[in-house]
């Protein structure tokens, strides 16, 4: 007869290893399962997150895409044909007033040229003829550094007689009747017929003149008005370099005047090429400080043009105050005209037209 088994037979120590042993690893299992499904989903979450990036990105780059087309579309017509409704920078009103009266200027030296052709005989006129072509080069000259001036106080146009740019306004229309003036101080006097007067004293002091109001504009156009707009670009560089020119070519002017002054007929004409490369070298300065100041500036046609006005400056001077003319030039200028004598009520006949003397007719020897 068997004995029973008791509670902690071995068989049943077995058994209850065996079940904890598939408990362990049953739950080992559920572990690693679910460990690899937060895996998948964590790798699920962030390809979702990836391909949201990815469309955000592409739908930024689509709008920017999209903006700059509509930049580039935009910018077409402004470069085609600028809108109406911008302001232009250029002040119109200034221009067209001041313009007028620069027209005003070289007709009369169209005026005073045709009276100098009628007149004729050329070299002797050349002392008036050589201020005339003083007096077309400083008018050009001016016309051309006036619109192109970078100058703030240029830049602005007339919005009322009560603001610094009426003044600008004041001071062009100051310079452009010095131009009126000079252009009729021609070496000439029109009396019945057209005699010379020739003197280098006009051109002389209206030169002076004409820079010295060079300089107070400059003091108005790129000091006052600098300041009270506040403008932030570099004064120096930008306009105070420009204002060089001025005041180097209006010392020239004060200290070669007496020199100019005492020319005599004959060397009116080489006073005035003095003053003509003064007046051509105040341009070249001004391009010769641009070049200076601004990097992407070419320097060699700047300095070429100064130079040359200096040695055309110099020459005129020295040839002025030291050297004679030469006579085949200074006596037709001194020399006055022949003017012709004839009978107001009985015009002269010319000789081929006189009547043959009658032989039979007795002569006074008779």
């Amino acid at each position: 007869m068997s004995t029973p088994l008791g509670p902690n037979s071995p068989e049943d120590t077995k058994d209850a290893r065996r079940v904890a042993d598939e408990k362990a690893a049953a739950e080992k299992a559920l572990a690693t399962q679910l460990a690899a499904a937060q895996a998948a989903a964590a790798e699920a979450a962030a390809a979702k997150a990836a391909v949201a990036q990815l469309d955000a990105a592409r739908a930024a780059a689509l709008q920017l895409a999209e903006a700059k087309i509509a930049e580039a579309r935009a910018a077409v017509p402004q470069i085609i044909a600028p809108s109406p409704q911008e302001p232009k920078p250029e002040p119109k009103r200034r221009h067209e007033f001041v313009g007028m009266m620069f027209a005003v200027a070289i007709g009369e030296v169209g005026v005073q040229t045709a009276v100098l052709v009628q007149a004729g005989n050329w070299v002797h006129f050349l002392p008036a003829y050589s201020h005339l072509f003083l007096t077309a080069m400083v008018i050009a000259a001016s016309w051309v550094g006036w619109t192109l001036s970078p100058s703030p106080g240029a830049r602005e146009d007339v919005q009322s007689v009560f603001q610094w740019a009426f003044l600008v306004l004041l001071l062009d229309v100051f310079l452009v009747v010095i131009y009126f003036i000079l252009a009729k101080t021609v070496d000439i006097t029109e009396t019945g017929t057209v005699k010379l007067n020739a003197s280098a004293r006009p051109e002389a002091f209206w030169i002076l003149v004409i820079f010295g109001a060079y300089f107070v504009w400059d003091i108005v156009t790129k000091i006052v008005i600098y300041l009270i707009d506040h403008r932030t670009e570099p004064w120096f560089r930008t306009y105070g370099s420009r204002m060089i020119p001025t005041i180097i070519c209006l010392i020239l002017a004060y200290a070669f005047r007496p020199i100019f002054d005492k020319a005599d007929p004959p060397h009116v004409v080489t006073a005035d090429i003095a003053l003509l490369s003064l007046v051509m070298l105040f341009r070249a300065l001004k391009a010769l400080a641009d070049a200076l100041t601004k990097r992407k500036t070419t320097k060699t046609l700047p300095v070429f043009w100064t130079l040359l006005c200096l040695f055309g400056f110099g020459l005129g001077t020295v040839w002025t105050s030291s050297y004679p003319v030469p006579k085949s030039i200074a006596e037709p200028i001194l020399r006055e005209p022949i003017e012709p004598k004839n009978n107001p009520e009985v015009p002269a006949k010319p000789p081929h037209e006189s009547a043959p003397r009658n032989p039979s007719q007795p002569t006074g020897s008779d």
